[in-house]
């Protein structure tokens, strides 16, 4: 493969810009390659420099190479354990992506989608859960815009569902009680569907919501619902233990 040097001796001697730019996705894989990640961020940029005097079409085309080369040093940088690399290679590629999903650009948001959950899970090692809430707001928000067939699916309910799960436990973490029962409230109602449709699936993540709405409560003083929302839990506990009492221990709140 050409050295760094090699391709900038290359940009230098061509004029056209569209040739440039293609020399500078070039040399941001080789920079990736040799792990250098600031560099790969820098040869982005005078690509995207260059594409300001291009066609609309050709920005967009530009936008979705530098967003794959984006992901793939995302990928890159987590399996070398170097979260913070990699949640920023990750989150200048969400949001290219969000803008290309937004005029209609790309329809297919499953990178988009690839890329939050990829930031929340770096996160969740990082510690970091304002990003992680702000990513799962994220897909919240780009779900919604869903058809309504394909919101209620399976995939997309439940991961709807962990999204105000997670989101309300976090809260709770920091004693936000207010904010927590909302979200939890939207992850039960999501998980109560999910049970109704899919049976024993969900079930263990209802419990969890219910016996975190009941925390939540019980910090507020608010006993009666406290014990309303951990007896459901119980009870659903319940169903688990009398199926499977091997895999599903006695609930405790």
């Amino acid at each position: 493969m050409a050295k760094p040097q090699d391709i900038l001796k290359r940009i230098e001697k061509t004029s056209n810009p569209r040739l440039r730019a293609e020399q500078y996705h070039l040399l941001a894989t080789i920079y990736l390659e040799e792990r250098k990640p600031e560099k790969v961020i820098e040869s982005l940029k005078m690509s995207g420099e260059l594409a300001k005097q291009f066609s609309e079409d050709e920005r967009n085309e530009i936008a979705q190479v530098h967003a794959g080369i984006l992901i793939s040093m995302g990928i890159l940088f987590t399996q070398e354990k170097d979260f913070k690399t990699a949640v920023k290679a990750y989150t200048k590629a969400t949001r290219i992506l969000e803008r290309l999903f937004e005029e209609e650009v790309q329809k297919d948001f499953s990178f988009l989608l690839h890329s939050y959950l990829s930031i929340i899970e770096l996160s969740e090692n990082l510690k970091d859960f304002h990003n992680v809430k702000k990513n799962y707001r994220a897909i919240l928000k780009l779900t919604a815009k869903l058809p309504e067939k394909d919101r209620n699916s399976k995939k997309y309910k439940s991961l709807a569902a962990l999204a105000h799960q997670r989101i309300g436990s976090i809260a709770l973490e920091n004693i936000q009680t207010e904010e927590a029962r909302k979200e939890l409230t939207q992850s039960l109602f999501l998980y109560q569907e999910l049970v109704s449709e899919k049976g024993d699936e969900y079930r263990p993540q209802l419990i969890f919501t219910l016996n975190n709405l009941g925390i939540s409560c019980r910090l507020d003083n608010q006993y009666s619902n406290a014990i309303r929302y951990l007896m459901a839990a119980l009870e659903q506990q319940e169903i688990l233990s009398k199926k499977d009492p091997q895999k599903y221990l006695p609930y405790c709140a």
